[in-house]
C-alpha cells in the first residue's frame, strides 16, 4: 500500500490526457528516491509493475492522428498508431537516436505499454508488437484513441 501513495504524488505530471515517455527502469528500491527529472509511474493492468520514467514528453497528445487494433507480420496482435506530420518527424528522428530502449505511452497517470523501439520509424505509422491478446490490442487501441484529442 505504502507504493501507491507514493505513485499519487508522481501521477499529476502525465495525468492530462496522452503522451509518450521514455523508460529509464522498470524495477526501483521503494528506499531509494527517484532521481531528479524521473518519475514513478504504474502500469495500468498490474499497479505493482512499476515504471521509472523521464518526465519530459517525447510526444504530447495532439500528436496522434489514429490508433487502431491489427496483426503484426505474424499474424499476431499489434497496434499501429498514426502520428500527425510534425509528430512523424519528431518521432523519427527520436527513434534514430534511441533504438534499443523502450517508451511508454501513459494515459491518466498509468503506462498503457511499453514498447521497445526496434528500428528507426521514418513513415507516420508504428506498429506495437508484443504479446497482446486480440483483446488487449484492441483496448489499448481504443484507449490511446480515447486520450488522443485527435486533430480534424
Amino acid at each position: 500500500m505504502a507504493v501507491i501513495a507514493l505513485l499519487f504524488s508522481v501521477w499529476p505530471a502525465v495525468s492530462d490526457g496522452l503522451s509518450f515517455h521514455e523508460v529509464t527502469g522498470r524495477t526501483i528500491d521503494m528506499t531509494e528516491e527517484v532521481p531528479d527529472g524521473q518519475m514513478l509511474v504504474p502500469g495500468s493492468e498490474d499497479a505493482n509493475d512499476i515504471y521509472i520514467v523521464r518526465v519530459d514528453t517525447i510526444l504530447p497528445q495532439g500528436a496522434f492522428a489514429d490508433a487502431y487494433a491489427s496483426l503484426d507480420q505474424n499474424g499476431a496482435p499489434g497496434i499501429t498508431v498514426e502520428f500527425t506530420p510534425e509528430a512523424s518527424a519528431v518521432f523519427s528522428r527520436y527513434t534514430a537516436d534511441n533504438v534499443g530502449k523502450t517508451v511508454a505511452i501513459i494515459f491518466d497517470g498509468e503506462v498503457l505499454t511499453a514498447p521497445r523501439i526496434m528500428s528507426e520509424i521514418i513513415s507516420s505509422v508504428a506498429l506495437i508488437t508484443g504479446s497482446f491478446t486480440t483483446e488487449e490490442a484492441v483496448n489499448i487501441a481504443e484507449e490511446i484513441k480515447s486520450g488522443a484529442d485527435f486533430q480534424d
